[in-house]
């Protein structure tokens, strides 16, 4: 995890490695990811198998259409070929190891596709 972090930050693993030699663990590495972030926000996010599912309190309809719209656009700050803002990271990370997003708000619930090119996939 630490390795893909600094990956992420702009550590070249292009010439430290032979590109063709790169693969992901990704069940490792979500596995880690899940030990090392999730565990400081268990309430609110939590990992189901290729899976982030955020969860809020009840939530209007209205207002959980927002939510899932927001957390969206926060997502997207993953996306970044280098992360250079530290409260990005989390983001990257979630973007590249899983595949979709659950967003749960009492009985509301909507499962999100990840479209913004995961490298794991389930």
């Amino acid at each position: 995890m630490d390795e893909f972090e600094r990956y992420l930050q702009g550590e070249d693993l292009y010439r430290k490695y032979e590109v063709t030699r790169i693969t992901w663990d990704c069940d490792r590495l979500q596995s880690q990811f899940e030990e090392k972030y999730l565990n400081t926000v268990r309430r609110r996010i939590a990992r189901d198998g290729n899976a982030v599912v955020f969860t809020k309190s009840e939530l209007a309809p209205e207002a959980f259409e927002r939510w899932i719209k927001e957390a969206q656009y926060s997502l997207s700050f993953g996306q970044e070929r280098q992360i250079s803002n530290p409260a990005n990271l989390m983001p990257a990370l979630i973007v590249r190891l899983f595949d979709r997003f659950e967003f749960r708000s009492g009985d509301l619930r909507d499962n999100v596709a990840n479209d913004f090119e995961p490298r794991c996939e389930g």
